[in-house]
């Protein structure tokens, strides 16, 4: 089974091209697991609209809760509801990551745990992303990496990703907790950072970003992007364990 989290605030406009392209996409059973976080425009109409005619599960926020929490909440759904053996893709819902490129992920994920569609490796291709984006994703990502370095590892920040649900298992059986716990933007590093410290292999393939397909405006704001990216630095700097973890699993990536 090929579970796809949505985190979409807004997304009505987007979500009506990227639902039937995910179907498009994946020839195998799957299921959307849409999270609505606080939605104002036409989402939940939409959604509802899909679900009769796609595998579209919707799992609702009553106010905006941010995009960490929204990811944490599909995650939770995904772990009570599916096998260990299954996998978890996450994606944006703004219709910026093509579906087609899931395929090849999933079969990347035969020699791995983790698959990062990457902006920053070659035959990596961006359409009509502002340099205001590109600024927060390269500097926040570039920290990221700078105090957590993982050997074939270039975009910590991208959310196009494929995960065995097996590794979110572990790490929840081990500490209690999910790999997750940032509000925003940053959740998306946390997670790769977590799941890193454990000794999980991760691979890359070029990411054909399109941002030039997205319709409505960006929520993502430059300060307090950056603010919640330092605070995520420090507290992952504190974690002992995340530290030793870090340094003995480096290099297996």
């Amino acid at each position: 089974m090929i579970i796809v989290v949505l985190p979409a605030f807004n997304e009505a406009l987007n979500l009506t091209e990227l639902i039937p392209d995910i179907d498009r996409a994946l020839k195998s059973e799957y299921r959307i697991l849409l999270v609505d976080d606080g939605s104002s425009d036409q989402t939940l109409e939409v959604v509802a609209e899909f679900a009769s005619k796609y595998p579209v599960k919707l799992l609702r926020h009553a106010s905006n809760r941010g995009l960490g929490v929204a990811i944490r909440t599909g995650i939770t759904y995904a772990l009570a509801l599916y096998k260990p053996s299954d996998i978890l893709i996450t994606m944006d819902a703004d219709n910026s990551h093509p579906p087609s490129q899931i395929p090849q992920m999933i079969k990347e994920l035969e020699r791995s745990d983790i698959v990062i569609a990457s902006r920053y490796v070659a035959d990596s291709s961006v359409s009509g992303l502002s340099r205001f984006r590109h600024l927060i994703s390269k500097l926040g990502g570039g920290a990221l990496g700078t105090f957590f370095p993982a050997k074939e590892v270039r975009d910590y920040t991208s959310g196009y990703r494929a995960i065995k649900l097996s590794v979110i298992k572990d790490y929840y059986d081990k500490w209690g907790v999910l790999p997750i716990s940032s509000k925003g933007f940053p959740a998306l590093g946390e997670l790769l950072i977590r799941l890193l410290a454990e000794g999980n292999i991760v691979r890359e393939i070029p990411l054909n970003l399109r941002y030039d397909k997205k319709k409505g405006p960006s929520k993502l704001r430059l300060i307090p992007a950056l603010v919640a990216y330092f605070i995520l630095i420090i507290k992952l700097l504190s974690e002992r364990s995340i530290r030793l973890n870090l340094k003995k699993n480096l290099g297996k990536s």
